[in-house]
């Protein structure tokens, strides 16, 4: 969408009554830039209020898909075709440790990364199919000491020396370079940070200029903003 179609239904939605859209967020809401998204909304669409939900990536796909939520972010692509899908950036993910670990690089065999300590992600975040591939072994054949919902739970354990986790790189090394991890060496895995949409919102106005002054966020910081179909993750 171009800037002129943003002011065009801008325009139009003052003349509407109030709506309220349900935002799914995976991350923190600075993270995802959403404290900017409500500055932006409130000064050019000020008939459109957002309510934030805080979740996981798949559950958030769930919801949209059911209708309990109106747009959501998420890691990587649904399954769901009913689900339009606008790539906002690819994040980069790391293996962190704790502050005093030893280690400066996971090790080579993956029966010695199988080994470590580690802290996983739950079945609802997509960090939870990553781990594998950086491992070599799956749950199952690793071992787990704790689980976690949340990234800045894994954050905190693995700052208590509780064992090795899978972040965003970004955020490992805000609290590395305040020494309260470690980040180790390769390999970092790429997912892609989506705004997810139902199909059937797409022609909805508030929802469309959300997407869009979405999307102008992004590209702003130097990302590429797509709308893709959704494939098979």
């Amino acid at each position: 969408m171009q800037i002129a179609e943003l002011d065009d239904i801008a325009r139009s939605l003052r003349c509407e009554s109030p709506v309220t859209l349900t935002l799914g967020l995976n991350g923190a809401p600075e993270y995802l830039k959403v404290d900017q998204l409500l500055r932006k909304a409130a000064q050019d669409l000020p008939q459109v209020q957002l309510e934030l939900v805080t979740s996981s990536s798949y559950l958030i796909a769930d919801q949209v898909r059911q209708g309990k939520l109106d747009l959501g972010f998420m890691y990587g692509d649904p399954t769901h075709d009913s689900i339009k899908v606008t790539r906002l950036a690819d994040i980069e993910f790391c293996v962190i440790g704790p502050p005093d670990s030893e280690l400066s690089a996971l090790p080579a065999k993956p029966e010695d990364r199988a080994a470590l300590p580690w802290i996983w992600a739950s079945s609802n975040c997509p960090v939870a199919r990553m781990m594998p591939h950086i491992i070599g072994r799956e749950r199952e054949q690793s071992r787990v000491v704790s689980s976690s919902e949340d990234e800045h739970v894994t954050l905190s354990m693995i700052r208590a020396g509780l064992g090795y986790g899978v972040v965003e790189q970004e955020l490992a090394q805000h609290w590395a370079d305040r020494g309260s991890v470690r980040i180790l060496a390769e390999p970092t895995i790429t997912a892609g940070l989506n705004l997810l949409v139902h199909r059937d919102r797409m022609e909805h106005k508030p929802t469309a200029a959300v997407i869009a002054l979405t999307q102008q966020l992004w590209k702003s910081a130097g990302s590429e903003g797509t709308t893709t179909d959704a494939l098979s993750a």
